[in-house]
C-alpha cells in the first residue's frame, strides 16, 4: 500500500510537538477576540430593522406580533357600541339570521295603524338598532363580552333579558315591552360613562375572571372559539402541505394551547421520530416549528423545520417550507439571532461534540458507495470514537482517500478529523506540546476546508462548515490559552509569540464575514449541527433542493438572491434550470444595481473597428480593421529637430496585402494624452461573488479613458485571448449567448494552428481544480531603439536633429501565472508557480507566443496592439526629449556664472583708454 494521508499529518504533528519546545507565548487571546467581535459590531451590514417577536394576549390567549393591532381588531366592535358615529345598519345584517331564526315584521293591514300611531313601537325600532353591536358581541364566537363582565353581577338580571328577547323562535309579531328594552339601553349607557380609563384597560382588570374557562352568558359557549380553532387545525393536517402551512401561518390561528393540544394528540404515545408515514411526520415537525416560533424560540423552530425537510424532502414539503421561511420577518429574525450570538462573544456558535449516532434517513437509493461509507463509519464509531479519538481522527482522514471526487465528503471527513483532535485535547493526559500541535493542525486543516468549501461547495455546506471552523479555532485556542495560564508557561516578553497572530485573526475575520454574508441568503443560520459523513450525503441533497427553490422564489427582484441561484447552477448543486436564462437575469439585475443596462455592455463589445456579423458573432473569415484609408502598417521611428521643434514620424504605409493597424487619429491620441505605457486586466468585480458573470476593467494610466480606441484595443485583445484559452465564444449582443469557439471563431485560423491551439480544458489531463491561471499579452522584451544624428549635405553631423529607429525585432508574447485565493477571497499570484512547467496552461502560452504574428494575420487587433505599444515608446522618447530641453533651459536661466562674467567684463572695459580723452564731452560706453 502507498502512503496514507494520515501519515503526512502524523509527521506534521510531530514537527509541531518538537517546535513547541523552542517557543514562548504571550496571552493576547481576549484582546484579539474583542477586536474581532468589535469589527463585526461596527459593520453596517449587521444592522437589521425588521424582526419578529411574538406576544400572548392575556384575555384570549392568542399570539400576536402587534399587541395594539390585536387589541384594536378584537375590541373594535365593542368600542363602536358607544360611538356617536355608528353607521346605520339593520339588525338583520348584524346577526346571523339562521342562528337566531330572525325574521322581519311584515307590515300587514292589521298592524299598519299600530305601526304608524304607537310612539313606543317607533322608539323600539331605534332602540333595537342601537343594540346591534351588543347582539353581535354576544353571538360571535370571540369573547368580546369579557370587556364588560365586571358589571355583569349587578346587572345580570336585566342583561340576560337581551338574549332571551332576541332568541325567540317565533316570528316577531308583537310589541316589545318597552320598559325592558329601555333598561337594557340604560345598562350599556352606564358602561360607556364609567369607561374613563379606556376600553383596553378593562382587559387587564377582567383577566383573572376570564382565564378560568367559565363562560358567564351562555352554557354552550364552552365549546365555541377554542374548539373551532382546534377543529380547523386538526382538519388542516389532512390537507396538502401547502394548505397546512397557510392555516398555521394565519394569525387567526395563533393559539398555542390548541396547537400543543393538537401536536400531543397526533403523537399519542409515539416519539416524533417514530411517526409514520414520513409526510405526516414532516407535518408534525412543522406544527412543532410553529409552536416554537410563537414561543420566540427561533433556533428550535428552525431545527424543527429542518427536521421536517429531512424526513420528507419532496416538492410539496419543500414548497411549504419555502413559504414558512419567507413568512413575515422569520429569516431576518434568525439572522439577528445569529448576530447576537456572535456579539455576545460566544466561542461556540455550534456544538462541536463528535456525533455518535446515525440519522434515520432513507430517501436515497442505497448504492454500494453509500453502503461502504456507512459500514466504514460504523466501524469507527464502534471501535475508536469513545476510547481512541486520535485514531478515529486519522481514520476519517484516510476515509477521504476513498471519496475522491466528492468535495462534500472530503470537507466533512476533515471536519470530523478536527472534532476528534479537539476531543483528545480535552483529555487530561494531553500535554502542552500536544495541545499546541493539535491546535496548530486544526488551524491548518481549517484553512484547507475553508478554501475548498468557499469555491466548490453549496451554500448549505458553506454555512455548516464556517460555523464549525470558527468554533473549532476559537475553542482550541481558548483551551490552549487556559492550559498555558494554569501551567505558568506564559512569558509576556517582546520576543514571545502571540497566541493569536495576525494570520489567525485574518482567517477568523473572513470566517465571520462569510457567515454574515451567507446569513443574508440562506435561512439555515443555525442548522445543521454536526453530522456523520453518511448522513451528510442525505442532508446535502435535501438542503440543496430546498435552497434552490428558496432562492428562486426570491430572485425575481433581488440581485443577491439571483446571483447565488445562478452560482448554484454554475457549480452544479442547482439542477434542471435554464442556464442561459438565469445567467441573463443575473446580469440584468447586477447591472441594474448600478443604473446600467445590458446595452451599455454591448456598446463595449460591439466595437466598430472589429467587424462582426449582424447578430454579434465574430466573422469566420479574415477581415480588416475599420480604420481610415490613410492607415499605416508599422511604426519605424521618429525624427526630432531641436532647432525648429519639428517632429517627423516614420511609418510604413499598409500595402494591399497588409492590414492597416493604426491611423493618424491613433498617433494624435497617444501623443496629446501622453500615453507612454499601458497596463490592462479584467478582474472579478466582487470578492464575495466568485462566479460573477462580468469582469471589471482595470487599467493604467487612467487617462486611457480619453483614448477610447487604445483602451478598446486592450480590452478586445485580452477578451480574445480569454475566449481562445477557454474554448468559448461570447456574442457581443444581449443576452450575450455562448458557444464553442471551435464552431466559428477558430475557423479563421489555419488547421495546423487550430490543432495546436486547443482550449486548455480539452488539453488538461486532470481535474481543473486548483488550476486557476491568468494570461496576459506583453512585449517579450523592452523595445530598443537607435539614435542617429542627422548629417547634412556635406556629411557634417547635426546633433540637434536626431533620428530614432525602433528595433525591427519587436515581439509579443503570452504569459501565464498560476493563481490562488488568499484568505480574503481575492485571487493572487501563487509564488510557487513554475514558468517552465509542462501544464496545459503553460503549453497554451508557449504555442500562442510562437504563432502570435501569424495569428495576428487573422485577428489583426493583435498586431494593432503591438503597433500601439510602439507608438507609446515614441511618445516616451518625445516626452523625454522635451523634458531634457526644459531642464536645459531652466539650468541656463538659473545659472549665475554667465551673468557674473558679463558684469566683470563691463567693469573692466569701463576703465580702458578709448582715445577720446581730448574730447570735452566724454561719454562712458554703455552696455
Amino acid at each position: 500500500m502507498g502512503e496514507k494521508i494520515s501519515d503526512s499529518y502524523r509527521a506534521r504533528i510531530d514537527r509541531y510537538v518538537a517546535e513547541y519546545e523552542t517557543l514562548s507565548f504571550r496571552n493576547n487571546f481576549n484582546e484579539k477576540f474583542i477586536e474581532i467581535i468589535t469589527k463585526i459590531d461596527n459593520d453596517n451590514n449587521t444592522k437589521i430593522d425588521a424582526i419578529d417577536t411574538y406576544g400572548s394576549c392575556n384575555v384570549c390567549r392568542q399570539s400576536y406580533l402587534n399587541r395594539h393591532l390585536h387589541e384594536r381588531e378584537n375590541c373594535e366592535l365593542y368600542e363602536n357600541l358607544f360611538s356617536n358615529t355608528m353607521k346605520p345598519i339593520t339588525l338583520e345584517e348584524t346577526i346571523d339570521i339562521d342562528l337566531w331564526n330572525w325574521k322581519a315584521v311584515e307590515k300587514t293591514s292589521v298592524y299598519f295603524p299600530i305601526w304608524n300611531t304607537q310612539k313606543e313601537w317607533g322608539e323600539s325600532l331605534s332602540l333595537i338598532e342601537q343594540l346591534k353591536d351588543p347582539v353581535q358581541i354576544i353571538c360571535k364566537p370571540e369573547r368580546y363580552w369579557t370587556l364588560f363582565i365586571d358589571k355583569y353581577q349587578q346587572d345580570q338580571l336585566e342583561l340576560m333579558k337581551l338574549p332571551k328577547l332576541l332568541s325567540q323562535i317565533a316570528i316577531i309579531d308583537y310589541l316589545p315591552v318597552m320598559d325592558e328594552v329601555k333598561e337594557l339601553k340604560k345598562i350599556f349607557d352606564k358602561y360607556d360613562q364609567e369607561e374613563e380609563r379606556g376600553i383596553f384597560s378593562k382587559i387587564q382588570n377582567n383577566d383573572q375572571r376570564t382565564t378560568t374557562g367559565h363562560y358567564y352568558l351562555f352554557d354552550y359557549t364552552i365549546t365555541t372559539n377554542q374548539y373551532i380553532i382546534y377543529e380547523t387545525l386538526k382538519a388542516a393536517t389532512y390537507q396538502s402541505y401547502v394548505e397546512l402551512i397557510k392555516v398555521l401561518l394565519n394569525p387567526n390561528y395563533y393559539f398555542l394551547e390548541q396547537l400543543k393540544q393538537l401536536f400531543h394528540q397526533c403523537l399519542g404515545r409515539l416519539q416524533l421520530s417514530e411517526v409514520q408515514p414520513s409526510e405526516y411526520r414532516s407535518k408534525m415537525y412543522l406544527i412543532q416549528a410553529v409552536i416554537f416560533k410563537l414561543e420566540n424560540q427561533l433556533e428550535k423552530s428552525l431545527q424543527s423545520a429542518h427536521d421536517a425537510l429531512l424526513c420528507h424532502p419532496y416538492d410539496a414539503v419543500i414548497d411549504g417550507l419555502v413559504i414558512y421561511m419567507d413568512h413575515s420577518n422569520f429569516h431576518s429574525t434568525l439572522r439577528q439571532t445569529l448576530i447576537n450570538d456572535i456579539k455576545k462573544r460566544s466561542l461556540d456558535l455550534v456544538d462541536i461534540t463528535p456525533p455518535i449516532t446515525m440519522m434515520n434517513l432513507t430517501f436515497l437509493n442505497r448504492t454500494e458507495y453509500l453502503r461502504m461509507l456507512k459500514k466504514y463509519e460504523r466501524a469507527i464509531l464502534k471501535r475508536l470514537a469513545e476510547n481512541d479519538p486520535i485514531q478515529a481522527a486519522y481514520s476519517y482522514m484516510d476515509l477521504s482517500m476513498t471519496v475522491t471526487g466528492s468535495g462534500t465528503l472530503l470537507m466533512n471527513n476533515l471536519i470530523m478529523t478536527c472534532l476528534y483532535f479537539f476531543k483528545f485535547m480535552n483529555q487530561t493526559k494531553c500535554t502542552l506540546a500536544e495541545l499546541y500541535a493539535y491546535r496548530s493542525i486544526i488551524f491548518d486543516i481549517s484553512i484547507e476546508i475553508f478554501l475548498l468549501t468557499r469555491h466548490y461547495l453549496s451554500l448549505y455546506f458553506q454555512m455548516y462548515a464556517y460555523k464549525l471552523l470558527y468554533t473549532l479555532i476559537m475553542c482550541s485556542t481558548n483551551l490552549f490559552t487556559k492550559r498555558l495560564i494554569s501551567s505558568g508557561s506564559l512569558k509576556p516578553t517582546i520576543v514571545s509569540q502571540p497566541i493569536l497572530n495576525d494570520f489567525h485573526e485574518t482567517i477568523l475575520d473572513e470566517l465571520l464575514k462569510s457567515i454574515l454574508q451567507l446569513s443574508k441568503v440562506t435561512p439555515f443560520t443555525h442548522v445543521p449541527s454536526t453530522a456523520l459523513s453518511y448522513d451528510m450525503v442525505y442532508m446535502g441533497c435535501a438542503g440543496n433542493e430546498f435552497l434552490s427553490k428558496y432562492l428562486k422564489s426570491l430572485a425575481a427582484e433581488n440581485s443577491m438572491y439571483q446571483y447565488y441561484f445562478f452560482e448554484g447552477i454554475w457549480k452544479g448543486w442547482v439542477s434542471a434550470e435554464d442556464f442561459d436564462y438565469e445567467r441573463y437575469c443575473c446580469m440584468y439585475l447586477l447591472l441594474r444595481d448600478y443604473q446600467w443596462t445590458t446595452y451599455d455592455v454591448a456598446d463595449l463589445l460591439r466595437w466598430p473597428m472589429i467587424p462582426k456579423t449582424h447578430d454579434g458573432w465574430y466573422l469566420s473569415t479574415k477581415h480588416e480593421l475599420q480604420l481610415d484609408q490613410s492607415g499605416y502598417a508599422e511604426v519605424i521611428g521618429v525624427t526630432l529637430n531641436n532647432d525648429t521643434g519639428d517632429i517627423e514620424f516614420m511609418f510604413t504605409e499598409a500595402k494591399k496585402t497588409e492590414h492597416k493597424r493604426f491611423d493618424a487619429t491613433d498617433v494624435m491620441d497617444v501623443l496629446t494624452n501622453g500615453i507612454t505605457y499601458a497596463c490592462f486586466t479584467l478582474d472579478p468585480p466582487n470578492a464575495q461573488y466568485h462566479s460573477h458573470p462580468f469582469n471589471e476593467m482595470r487599467y493604467l494610466p487612467k487617462r486611457l479613458v480619453k483614448v477610447p480606441n487604445y483602451l478598446l484595443t486592450l480590452l478586445h485583445t485580452d477578451y480574445l485571448l480569454k475566449m481562445i484559452s477557454t474554448g468559448v465564444e461570447i456574442c457581443s449582443l444581449t443576452p450575450f449567448e455562448m458557444r464553442s469557439s471551435a464552431e466559428n471563431l477558430m475557423q479563421r485560423l489555419p488547421a495546423h494552428i487550430r490543432e495546436e491551439l486547443q482550449s486548455i480544458a480539452m488539453k488538461h489531463k486532470g481535474p481543473l481544480i486548483d488550476s486557476i491561471h491568468r494570461f496576459w499579452i506583453q512585449l517579450e522584451s523592452d523595445i530598443e531603439y537607435e539614435q542617429v544624428f542627422h548629417k547634412n549635405f556635406f556629411g557634417r553631423k547635426n546633433e540637434n536633429i536626431v533620428h530614432c529607429y525602433l528595433s525591427d525585432k519587436v515581439k509579443m508574447c503570452v504569459k501565464k501565472h498560476r493563481m490562488k485565493y488568499d484568505e480574503h477571497g481575492n485571487l493572487i499570484d501563487d509564488p510557487s508557480d513554475d514558468e517552465n512547467d509542462q501544464s496545459a496552461e503553460a503549453e497554451f502560452a508557449r504555442i500562442f507566443t510562437k504563432y502570435y504574428d501569424e495569428i495576428g494575420q487573422y485577428f489583426p487587433e493583435l498586431l494593432r496592439l503591438k503597433e500601439l505599444l510602439k507608438l507609446s515608446v515614441l511618445s516616451r522618447i518625445i516626452q523625454a526629449r522635451y523634458e531634457s530641453q526644459c531642464n536645459f533651459i531652466a539650468q541656463i536661466e538659473n545659472d549665475t556664472t554667465l551673468r557674473d562674467l558679463l558684469t566683470e567684463i563691463k567693469r573692466k572695459i569701463g576703465g580702458y583708454p578709448t582715445g577720446l580723452e581730448n574730447i570735452g564731452n566724454f561719454k562712458e560706453p554703455c552696455f
